[in-house]
């Protein structure tokens, strides 16, 4: 699974290239403190998808359901980090490099032409998370990763055949927050965000894969204030604010029209939504072209 904000390599050519944003398992002790929460996320009577991650793979409830809503529960054991989301792969795409773009897509951020994503999200070591998404009909792929402690991530495909027909009513499934990924900035429903357990619906209204990896920060924060953490990083010298940020939250990458649902309980402070996916076009992670949005808890 990807790193706590570690690089991918230094300034070259003038551009700083890093890798995303999830911790890896040795460091969430310190790095991470989830804000995930599942009061409210189970009761709407969705189908449901229980995807039990551990050192040796995983194994799930459920290999089909009816389009529409599904509601995922994914767990993690003690010392393995747990990752699920929902991927459709071009045809004709042979096993080995199908799972390997996938892996690319879930570890480093990088989108392979013609896949379709879905969301989904992440369990750090011995946590649960649950999450909704909303698949169309077709024959999609469970991309199950999971990382034991000083392990290889390893990546998963299993077939999940969505039925068409009826999708089950959600019709009290309302977001307390939208977050909008637009490609090259944010759009969140309210700079000033409530204490307590929030529904939170993020969801790609622009034209291209991004995903949401979720900071607590000393301060509010933008992506000039990133790049220059990064650039004080090349140089060896890492500012306070870049060494006390905390991850709090994550969902998968979603495709355009796709997005995923979750409930985070966030404690009072200030945050930043970040998306680390690289532009296919600059070849830059997303957050350096503007995808920062800080906002405030109280």
């Amino acid at each position: 699974m990807k790193r706590f904000l570690s690089l991918l390599g230094v300034l070259l050519l003038g551009i700083l290239v890093v890798r995303p944003g999830l911790p890896s398992v040795s460091a969430q002790n310190e790095a991470a403190s989830p804000a995930f929460t599942n009061t409210r996320i189970g009761t709407y009577g969705l189908p449901t998808l229980v995807a039990d991650g551990s050192e040796s793979g995983f194994t799930f409830s459920a290999t089909e359901a009816a389009e529409g809503k599904l509601h995922v529960v994914l767990t993690s054991v003690p010392g393995v980090a747990s990752y699920v989301s929902f991927m459709q792969m071009p045809e004709g795409l042979d096993p080995e490099t199908a799972t390997e773009q996938a892996l690319l897509m879930a570890r480093d951020d990088v989108p392979s032409a013609g896949w379709t994503y879905a969301g989904g999200s992440y369990a750090i070591s011995g946590e649960a998370v649950e999450f909704i998404v909303d698949l169309t009909p077709g024959v999609w792929q469970v991309a199950a990763s999971y990382q034991p402690e000083g392990g290889e991530e390893m990546m998963t495909l299993t077939p999940f055949t969505v039925h068409a027909g009826t999708p089950v009513a959600a019709d009290e499934l309302q977001a307390d927050v939208v977050l909008e990924l637009q490609d090259v900035a944010f759009g969140l429903s309210s700079a000033v965000i409530p204490t307590g357990p929030q529904i939170w619906h993020v969801t790609n209204t622009g034209e291209q894969p991004r995903q949401m990896v979720l900071f607590k920060t000393s301060r509010l924060m933008n992506a000039d204030d990133f790049a220059a953490m990064f650039a004080s990083m090349s140089a060896g010298t890492p500012t306070p604010e870049f060494t006390s940020m905390i991850w709090v939250g994550y969902t998968a990458v979603a495709s355009s029209g796709y997005g995923t649902w979750l409930e985070l309980d966030l404690e009072p402070g200030t945050y930043a939504a970040t998306s680390w996916v690289i532009d296919a076009e600059t070849q830059m992670p997303a957050l350096l072209l503007g995808m920062v949005e800080g906002f405030t808890v109280e």
